[in-house]
Protein backbone atom coordinates (compact mmCIF):
# COMPACT_ATOMS: atom_id res chain seq x y z
CA UNK A 1 0.00 0.00 0.00
CA UNK A 2 2.74 2.23 0.47
CA UNK A 3 4.63 1.49 -2.86
CA UNK A 4 2.65 3.27 -4.85
CA UNK A 5 3.05 6.84 -2.83
CA UNK A 6 6.84 6.05 -2.64
CA UNK A 7 7.62 5.81 -5.98
CA UNK A 8 5.73 8.38 -7.70
CA UNK A 9 7.22 11.26 -5.02
CA UNK A 10 10.69 9.20 -5.25
CA UNK A 11 10.03 9.30 -9.77
CA UNK A 12 8.93 13.26 -8.62
CA UNK A 13 12.08 14.29 -7.12
CA UNK A 14 14.04 12.19 -9.73
CA UNK A 15 13.17 14.43 -12.42
CA UNK A 16 13.28 17.24 -11.04
CA UNK A 17 17.48 16.80 -10.12
CA UNK A 18 18.16 14.60 -13.39
CA UNK A 19 16.35 17.20 -15.83
CA UNK A 20 17.97 20.56 -13.31
CA UNK A 21 21.27 18.60 -13.36
CA UNK A 22 21.06 17.78 -17.12
CA UNK A 23 20.30 21.72 -18.07
CA UNK A 24 22.87 22.96 -15.79
CA UNK A 25 25.46 20.78 -17.75
CA UNK A 26 24.84 21.56 -21.15
CA UNK A 27 24.49 25.30 -20.79
CA UNK A 28 28.31 24.97 -18.99
CA UNK A 29 29.32 23.44 -22.40
CA UNK A 30 27.67 26.51 -24.39
CA UNK A 31 29.34 28.88 -22.11
CA UNK A 32 32.89 27.26 -23.44
CA UNK A 33 32.14 27.57 -26.80
CA UNK A 34 31.16 31.39 -26.16
CA UNK A 35 34.73 32.10 -24.95
CA UNK A 36 35.84 32.35 -28.82
CA UNK A 37 32.98 33.88 -29.98
CA UNK A 38 34.23 37.40 -31.70
CA UNK A 39 31.41 39.80 -32.29
CA UNK A 40 29.71 43.28 -31.01
CA UNK A 41 28.19 43.47 -27.67
CA UNK A 42 25.61 46.26 -27.26
CA UNK A 43 26.54 48.87 -24.64
CA UNK A 44 25.26 47.47 -20.97
CA UNK A 45 24.19 49.37 -17.69
CA UNK A 46 24.38 47.33 -14.70
CA UNK A 47 21.67 48.50 -11.57
CA UNK A 48 23.27 47.49 -8.39
CA UNK A 49 20.92 47.89 -5.09
CA UNK A 50 23.51 47.93 -1.74
CA UNK A 51 22.91 47.67 1.54
CA UNK A 52 25.77 47.23 4.13
CA UNK A 53 29.38 47.12 3.82
CA UNK A 54 31.21 43.18 4.24
CA UNK A 55 33.86 41.47 3.15
CA UNK A 56 31.58 39.51 1.00
CA UNK A 57 29.94 42.45 -0.43
CA UNK A 58 32.96 44.08 -0.92
CA UNK A 59 34.30 41.39 -3.09
CA UNK A 60 30.81 41.17 -4.60
CA UNK A 61 30.74 44.55 -6.07
CA UNK A 62 34.88 44.31 -6.84
CA UNK A 63 33.88 41.66 -9.09
CA UNK A 64 31.15 43.61 -11.09
CA UNK A 65 33.85 45.79 -11.83
CA UNK A 66 36.41 43.32 -13.57
CA UNK A 67 33.84 41.77 -16.34
CA UNK A 68 35.30 41.34 -19.50
CA UNK A 69 32.69 42.96 -21.48
CA UNK A 70 33.50 45.78 -23.85
CA UNK A 71 31.19 48.53 -22.93
CA UNK A 72 29.55 48.78 -19.56
CA UNK A 73 28.59 51.60 -16.84
CA UNK A 74 27.73 50.29 -13.45
CA UNK A 75 25.17 51.92 -10.91
CA UNK A 76 25.44 51.69 -7.05
CA UNK A 77 22.53 52.59 -5.69
CA UNK A 78 21.92 52.83 -2.01
CA UNK A 79 20.49 54.80 0.84
CA UNK A 80 21.77 58.54 1.80
CA UNK A 81 21.77 57.18 5.38
CA UNK A 82 24.22 54.09 4.84
CA UNK A 83 27.81 55.42 5.15
CA UNK A 84 29.18 52.34 5.54
CA UNK A 85 28.02 51.60 1.60
CA UNK A 86 28.64 54.86 0.32
CA UNK A 87 32.25 54.80 1.60
CA UNK A 88 33.05 51.26 -0.04
CA UNK A 89 31.66 52.08 -3.30
CA UNK A 90 33.29 55.56 -3.55
CA UNK A 91 36.43 53.73 -2.74
CA UNK A 92 36.02 51.17 -5.47
CA UNK A 93 34.85 53.99 -7.82
CA UNK A 94 38.49 55.10 -7.19
CA UNK A 95 40.30 52.05 -7.91
CA UNK A 96 37.96 51.63 -11.08
CA UNK A 97 39.16 55.10 -12.31
CA UNK A 98 42.29 54.68 -11.89
CA UNK A 99 42.61 51.20 -13.68
CA UNK A 100 40.00 52.10 -16.54
CA UNK A 101 37.89 49.25 -15.78
CA UNK A 102 34.29 50.74 -16.52
CA UNK A 103 32.27 53.28 -16.13
CA UNK A 104 30.93 53.46 -12.21
CA UNK A 105 28.66 55.80 -10.66
CA UNK A 106 27.11 55.99 -6.95
CA UNK A 107 23.84 57.12 -6.80
CA UNK A 108 21.45 57.88 -3.27
CA UNK A 109 17.66 57.37 -2.50
CA UNK A 110 15.68 57.77 0.47
CA UNK A 111 13.65 55.48 2.84
CA UNK A 112 10.04 55.13 1.35
CA UNK A 113 6.97 53.72 2.38
CA UNK A 114 4.95 52.93 -0.46
CA UNK A 115 7.38 49.61 -2.12
CA UNK A 116 10.16 47.85 -0.92
CA UNK A 117 13.21 49.64 -0.22
CA UNK A 118 15.29 47.61 -3.14
CA UNK A 119 12.73 48.35 -5.53
CA UNK A 120 12.97 52.41 -4.65
CA UNK A 121 16.97 51.77 -5.07
CA UNK A 122 16.80 50.34 -8.45
CA UNK A 123 14.33 52.84 -9.99
CA UNK A 124 16.68 55.09 -8.43
CA UNK A 125 19.19 54.00 -10.18
CA UNK A 126 17.65 52.87 -13.25
CA UNK A 127 16.73 56.74 -13.57
CA UNK A 128 20.53 57.62 -13.40
CA UNK A 129 20.98 55.37 -16.95
CA UNK A 130 20.84 56.80 -20.38
CA UNK A 131 17.93 56.38 -22.55
CA UNK A 132 20.34 55.03 -25.53
CA UNK A 133 21.46 52.23 -23.55
CA UNK A 134 19.91 49.14 -25.15
CA UNK A 135 20.04 46.32 -22.48
CA UNK A 136 19.66 46.90 -18.58
CA UNK A 137 20.94 44.25 -16.09
CA UNK A 138 19.86 44.30 -12.57
CA UNK A 139 22.09 42.06 -10.11
CA UNK A 140 22.16 41.80 -6.45
CA UNK A 141 24.92 42.44 -3.74
CA UNK A 142 26.42 39.97 -2.00
CA UNK A 143 27.16 37.67 -4.81
CA UNK A 144 30.49 36.66 -6.04
CA UNK A 145 30.57 36.48 -9.76
CA UNK A 146 33.21 35.12 -12.32
CA UNK A 147 34.27 37.41 -15.47
CA UNK A 148 32.61 35.80 -17.87
CA UNK A 149 29.47 36.38 -16.05
CA UNK A 150 28.33 39.13 -18.34
CA UNK A 151 28.90 38.48 -21.47
CA UNK A 152 27.20 35.08 -21.09
CA UNK A 153 24.33 36.82 -19.37
CA UNK A 154 23.94 39.28 -22.59
CA UNK A 155 24.81 36.48 -25.24
CA UNK A 156 21.56 34.98 -25.77
CA UNK A 157 20.27 38.34 -26.10
CA UNK A 158 22.58 39.09 -28.65
CA UNK A 159 22.97 36.12 -30.63
CA UNK A 160 19.30 34.80 -29.98
CA UNK A 161 17.11 37.71 -29.99
CA UNK A 162 16.15 36.76 -26.43
CA UNK A 163 14.23 39.53 -24.52
CA UNK A 164 15.21 38.50 -20.95
CA UNK A 165 17.69 36.02 -19.53
CA UNK A 166 18.38 35.26 -15.73
CA UNK A 167 21.36 33.77 -13.54
CA UNK A 168 20.70 32.22 -10.44
CA UNK A 169 23.47 31.41 -7.34
CA UNK A 170 25.22 28.80 -5.46
CA UNK A 171 25.53 28.73 -2.12
CA UNK A 172 29.03 27.85 -0.88
CA UNK A 173 28.95 26.26 2.39
CA UNK A 174 32.00 27.50 4.34
CA UNK A 175 31.64 24.97 7.26
CA UNK A 176 29.46 22.24 7.75
CA UNK A 177 26.78 22.72 10.41
CA UNK A 178 23.62 21.44 9.26
CA UNK A 179 21.64 24.70 8.73
CA UNK A 180 24.27 26.15 6.46
CA UNK A 181 24.56 22.85 3.71
CA UNK A 182 20.54 22.90 4.45
CA UNK A 183 20.60 26.33 2.51
CA UNK A 184 22.85 25.34 0.11
CA UNK A 185 20.59 22.42 -0.36
CA UNK A 186 17.26 24.39 -0.97
CA UNK A 187 19.01 27.06 -3.34
CA UNK A 188 20.26 24.65 -5.88
CA UNK A 189 16.58 23.01 -5.83
CA UNK A 190 15.31 26.12 -6.40
CA UNK A 191 17.94 26.35 -9.19
CA UNK A 192 16.72 23.03 -10.63
CA UNK A 193 13.07 23.81 -10.16
CA UNK A 194 14.52 27.05 -12.43
CA UNK A 195 15.70 25.21 -14.73
CA UNK A 196 12.55 23.71 -15.74
CA UNK A 197 11.68 25.35 -19.41
CA UNK A 198 7.28 26.49 -17.45
CA UNK A 199 8.91 27.78 -14.09
CA UNK A 200 12.02 29.93 -15.44
CA UNK A 201 11.54 33.01 -13.54
CA UNK A 202 13.83 36.11 -12.95
CA UNK A 203 14.63 35.05 -9.68
CA UNK A 204 17.87 34.77 -7.22
CA UNK A 205 20.66 36.45 -9.05
CA UNK A 206 20.82 38.82 -12.11
CA UNK A 207 18.74 39.40 -14.93
CA UNK A 208 19.37 41.35 -17.93
CA UNK A 209 16.49 42.78 -20.05
CA UNK A 210 16.22 44.29 -23.08
CA UNK A 211 15.19 48.06 -22.52
CA UNK A 212 12.54 48.41 -25.23
CA UNK A 213 10.85 45.41 -23.22
CA UNK A 214 11.41 47.09 -19.75
CA UNK A 215 9.69 50.54 -20.90
CA UNK A 216 6.61 48.50 -22.29
CA UNK A 217 5.93 46.09 -19.69
CA UNK A 218 5.59 49.22 -17.44
CA UNK A 219 7.86 47.68 -15.01
CA UNK A 220 8.95 51.00 -13.31
CA UNK A 221 5.46 51.77 -12.69
CA UNK A 222 4.85 48.19 -10.65
CA UNK A 223 7.82 48.31 -8.65
CA UNK A 224 6.76 51.83 -7.00
CA UNK A 225 4.02 49.66 -5.08
CA UNK A 226 5.52 46.07 -4.73
CA UNK A 227 7.44 45.00 -2.16
CA UNK A 228 9.81 42.50 -4.36
CA UNK A 229 11.01 42.94 -7.56
CA UNK A 230 11.96 40.00 -9.31
CA UNK A 231 8.85 37.92 -8.37
CA UNK A 232 6.60 41.00 -9.42
CA UNK A 233 8.48 41.03 -12.74
CA UNK A 234 7.69 37.18 -13.26
CA UNK A 235 4.77 38.22 -13.48
CA UNK A 236 4.29 40.43 -16.02
CA UNK A 237 6.61 38.24 -18.34
CA UNK A 238 4.05 35.48 -17.56
CA UNK A 239 1.02 38.09 -18.25
CA UNK A 240 2.85 39.02 -21.48
CA UNK A 241 3.70 35.25 -22.43
CA UNK A 242 7.54 36.59 -22.50
CA UNK A 243 9.37 33.43 -21.62
CA UNK A 244 12.49 33.89 -19.68
CA UNK A 245 15.92 32.30 -20.64
CA UNK A 246 17.80 30.89 -18.10
CA UNK A 247 21.99 30.88 -18.19
CA UNK A 248 23.33 28.87 -15.51
CA UNK A 249 26.72 29.53 -16.84
CA UNK A 250 26.43 33.28 -15.61
CA UNK A 251 25.69 31.93 -12.02
CA UNK A 252 27.03 33.69 -9.04
CA UNK A 253 28.43 32.39 -6.17
CA UNK A 254 27.57 33.41 -2.26
CA UNK A 255 30.10 32.25 0.28
CA UNK A 256 27.72 31.36 3.50
CA UNK A 257 29.18 30.78 6.98
CA UNK A 258 27.45 29.95 10.67
CA UNK A 259 23.53 29.91 9.72
CA UNK A 260 21.55 28.85 11.77
CA UNK A 261 18.20 27.28 11.61
CA UNK A 262 16.14 30.55 12.47
CA UNK A 263 18.17 32.29 9.66
CA UNK A 264 17.58 29.55 7.34
CA UNK A 265 13.86 29.59 7.97
CA UNK A 266 13.46 33.40 7.57
CA UNK A 267 15.07 33.31 4.00
CA UNK A 268 12.86 30.11 3.04
CA UNK A 269 9.80 31.72 4.84
CA UNK A 270 10.60 34.94 2.90
CA UNK A 271 10.44 33.21 -0.76
CA UNK A 272 7.61 31.48 0.38
CA UNK A 273 5.69 34.64 1.01
CA UNK A 274 6.59 36.24 -2.40
CA UNK A 275 5.66 33.08 -4.11
CA UNK A 276 2.38 33.37 -2.19
CA UNK A 277 1.92 36.88 -3.12
CA UNK A 278 2.36 36.56 -6.46
CA UNK A 279 2.10 33.17 -7.69
CA UNK A 280 -1.08 32.17 -5.33
CA UNK A 281 -1.43 28.48 -7.28
CA UNK A 282 2.20 27.87 -7.68
CA UNK A 283 2.37 28.28 -3.52
CA UNK A 284 -0.72 26.29 -2.69
CA UNK A 285 0.45 23.05 -5.19
CA UNK A 286 4.20 23.28 -4.21
CA UNK A 287 2.95 23.60 -0.43
CA UNK A 288 0.74 20.32 -1.28
CA UNK A 289 3.72 18.59 -2.89
CA UNK A 290 6.10 19.12 0.19
CA UNK A 291 3.57 17.87 2.75
CA UNK A 292 3.28 14.82 0.67
CA UNK A 293 7.19 14.58 0.14
CA UNK A 294 7.52 14.94 3.85
CA UNK A 295 4.52 12.67 4.98
CA UNK A 296 5.89 9.62 2.55
CA UNK A 297 9.57 10.31 3.87
CA UNK A 298 8.60 10.32 7.42
CA UNK A 299 6.34 6.90 6.08
CA UNK A 300 9.62 5.36 5.45
CA UNK A 301 11.40 6.66 7.89
CA UNK A 302 9.44 4.89 10.44
CA UNK A 303 8.51 1.85 8.16
CA UNK A 304 12.28 1.01 8.34
CA UNK A 305 12.04 1.68 11.94
CA UNK A 306 8.92 -0.68 12.89
CA UNK A 307 10.60 -3.25 10.11
CA UNK A 308 14.08 -3.70 12.28
CA UNK A 309 11.71 -4.50 15.47
CA UNK A 310 10.06 -6.71 13.76
CA UNK A 311 6.73 -4.97 13.76
CA UNK A 312 5.94 -4.59 10.03
CA UNK A 313 6.18 -7.32 7.05
CA UNK A 314 9.29 -7.71 4.72
CA UNK A 315 7.31 -6.45 1.18
CA UNK A 316 7.09 -2.95 3.18
CA UNK A 317 10.56 -2.80 4.79
CA UNK A 318 12.19 -3.82 1.88
CA UNK A 319 9.89 -1.10 0.05
CA UNK A 320 11.18 1.38 2.65
CA UNK A 321 15.11 0.84 2.72
CA UNK A 322 14.81 1.07 -1.32
CA UNK A 323 12.94 4.23 -0.87
CA UNK A 324 15.45 5.83 1.65
CA UNK A 325 18.14 4.17 0.05
CA UNK A 326 17.06 6.39 -3.51
CA UNK A 327 16.30 9.17 -1.49
CA UNK A 328 19.95 9.26 -0.25
CA UNK A 329 21.08 9.07 -3.90
CA UNK A 330 19.18 12.31 -5.31
CA UNK A 331 20.74 14.09 -2.47
CA UNK A 332 24.22 12.53 -2.80
CA UNK A 333 23.94 13.33 -6.95
CA UNK A 334 22.85 17.03 -5.83
CA UNK A 335 26.27 17.39 -4.19
CA UNK A 336 28.02 16.16 -7.20
CA UNK A 337 26.26 19.23 -9.27
CA UNK A 338 27.12 21.85 -6.61
CA UNK A 339 30.77 23.22 -7.18
CA UNK A 340 31.39 23.13 -3.01
CA UNK A 341 28.95 20.94 -1.18
CA UNK A 342 31.06 20.04 1.98
CA UNK A 343 30.52 16.82 4.05
CA UNK A 344 28.91 14.35 1.82
CA UNK A 345 27.24 13.11 5.06
CA UNK A 346 26.11 16.33 6.18
CA UNK A 347 24.88 16.87 3.28
CA UNK A 348 22.48 14.36 3.16
CA UNK A 349 21.24 15.07 6.26
CA UNK A 350 21.25 18.96 5.60
CA UNK A 351 18.66 17.63 2.47
CA UNK A 352 16.46 15.27 4.72
CA UNK A 353 16.17 18.40 7.00
CA UNK A 354 15.39 20.96 4.35
CA UNK A 355 11.96 18.90 3.38
CA UNK A 356 10.76 19.79 7.03
CA UNK A 357 12.63 23.23 7.17
CA UNK A 358 10.62 23.89 3.88
CA UNK A 359 7.16 22.97 4.97
CA UNK A 360 7.40 24.46 8.25
CA UNK A 361 8.28 27.30 6.42
CA UNK A 362 5.25 27.35 4.19
CA UNK A 363 2.58 26.66 7.01
CA UNK A 364 4.01 29.96 8.61
CA UNK A 365 3.18 31.87 5.60
CA UNK A 366 -0.28 30.52 5.63
CA UNK A 367 -1.90 33.14 7.70
CA UNK A 368 0.89 36.15 7.20
CA UNK A 369 0.69 39.24 5.89
CA UNK A 370 3.78 40.91 6.20
CA UNK A 371 7.58 40.05 4.96
CA UNK A 372 10.68 40.70 7.51
CA UNK A 373 13.83 41.84 5.71
CA UNK A 374 16.29 42.06 7.95
CA UNK A 375 15.33 45.10 10.54
CA UNK A 376 12.00 46.30 8.30
CA UNK A 377 9.02 44.47 8.23
CA UNK A 378 6.04 45.20 5.24
CA UNK A 379 2.55 44.93 5.48
CA UNK A 380 1.51 43.63 2.25
CA UNK A 381 -1.62 43.40 0.18
CA UNK A 382 -2.67 40.33 -1.16
CA UNK A 383 -1.48 41.69 -4.36
CA UNK A 384 2.14 42.53 -3.31
CA UNK A 385 1.27 46.13 -2.78
CA UNK A 386 3.56 47.21 0.69
CA UNK A 387 0.85 49.06 3.00
CA UNK A 388 3.26 50.35 5.30
CA UNK A 389 6.66 49.84 6.47
CA UNK A 390 7.87 49.47 10.20
CA UNK A 391 11.49 49.76 10.76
Amino acid sequence: MILAPIIVVLVALSCIVIIGGIRLRMDAGNAVKLEGVDRDFPDVAIVVPVSGCSDIIAESLGSILKQDYPRYEVVFSTLDSDKSAIDLVRQLMVGAKNNGICRVRLVVSNYVDKCGQKNRNLLTGISAIETSVPVMVFCDAGHILPAQWLRRLVAPIVFNNEDVTTSYHNVLPADNRTATQGQAVSVLFLHFLQMMPFLCQPWGGSTAIRRDVFEKLGVADAWRTKVVDDVSLACLLNGAGISVTPVPSADSTTPLRGQTFSGWSLWLTRQLMYLKLFCPISWVLGGLAGLITAFIVAAMIGGVALFAAGFVGTTTGIACITGMIVLAGLILLMSLLHPSPGSRFTWIIAGLAAIYVACWCHLTTWFACSIRWRDTVYQVAYNGDVLSVRR
